[in-house]
């Protein structure tokens, strides 16, 4: 359908993310009622959205709806302590206002809810300057999704820059295991070679690094690292067009 918006609650900020939504609302029906949002309904695309001090629902205004942006009590994932929301939102406009009230939760719950999202981070900026303009709050998207960078720096000139995410510590063991056989192949094509295997100082570094979070490899070459490189090809900034193409 299109992308996803989500939150985790776990068991330990559970009662603290449903004391939040009192202030979600509020701060949910004035954005609304001042005309910041694209047109918003119901649940169904119809009627009127609801901002309750005890739950918040709301969709786009049919036909521009899909599924119901829902904040509220919810019951554990089966097996589990935590809880999971989330509304694919299909492009339609009022992602807009599913991106600001999932922010909103996240900041008066004093990060009591995390924040995942799929597309680009930068699909966020147009939310979070909206709730710096109209209500005055500040947010990060690098506090929202809890990231932070590594930068790694192996023998014979390789560079990488990860971009770490909170969301994945139950794949910590598969995770290195993909980092290992990516950083191979991006070892082996920024030294030219074939067959290179990782050395004992790069699987150190490795497992120095944090992977209690998802990382996403923001940039690698041989040159110092220039921010964060200039071309994305999937999840990896490339420095240079030749780089880029050589990816296609």
């Amino acid at each position: 359908m299109g992308d996803a918006r989500y939150v985790t609650i776990p068991e330990k900020t559970y009662e603290a993310a449903l004391a939040a939504i009192p202030k979600v609302a509020r701060d949910l029906r004035r954005l609304h009622e001042s005309g910041a949002f694209p047109p918003l309904a119901g649940r169904h695309g119809d009627g009127e959205p609801e901002f309750e001090d005890h739950r918040i629902a709301f969709n786009g205004v049919r036909p521009h709806h899909a599924e119901t942006c829902y904040l509220g009590p919810t019951e554990p994932a089966p097996g589990s302590t935590k809880r999971y929301l989330f509304t694919e939102t299909a492009h339609r406009p009022y992602d807009l206002a599913v991106m600001v009230a999932y922010a909103l939760w996240w900041y008066h719950s004093d990060g009591g809810v995390l924040i995942g999202s799929d597309g680009s981070l930068e699909d966020w900026a147009p939310a979070l300057e909206l709730l710096q303009d109209e209500l005055d709050y500040t947010i990060s998207v690098h506090a929202l999704f809890d990231l932070s960078y590594t930068r790694l720096r192996f023998e014979g000139g390789l560079e990488v820059v990860l971009e770490l995410r909170h969301e994945t510590k139950r794949i910590k063991k598969n995770t290195f295991d993909w980092l290992t056989s990516t950083l191979a192949f991006l070892a082996n094509d920024a030294y030219g070679t074939t067959e290179k295997e990782l050395g004992a100082d790069v699987l150190n570094a490795l497992r120095r690094a944090d992977f209690s979070r998802r990382p996403v490899v923001l940039y690698h070459g041989r040159d110092p690292v220039p921010g964060f490189g200039e071309r994305r090809f999937g999840g990896i900034l490339f420095p240079d067009a030749k780089t880029a193409r050589e990816g296609t």
